[in-house]
């Protein structure tokens, strides 16, 4: 499953994924799957922050989007 992947987020500062690592959300699950809310409370940082990280945290697991073009050439 992709959710239990280890924490790779492009563009997020090295403190924040410290402090992540610190707290014990090492995996994209455990990002994603928490609120942002609960983010917020537990890293001590602004909603903004929280909701950029589930944002790269839900790109690392998401697949790349495909354009109409390119799934007719993978015929």
């Amino acid at each position: 499953m992709q959710a239990s992947q280890p924490l790779r987020l492009q563009g997020v500062p090295r403190g924040v994924l410290q402090l992540l690592e610190q707290k014990g959300l090492t995996q994209v699950g455990d990002v994603v799957q928490a609120s942002t809310l609960d983010l917020v409370e537990l890293l001590n940082l602004s909603f903004s922050v929280c909701r950029e990280l589930q944002e790269a945290a839900s790109r690392q697991i998401a697949p790349a989007p495909a354009t109409a073009a390119q799934l007719y050439q993978v015929r």
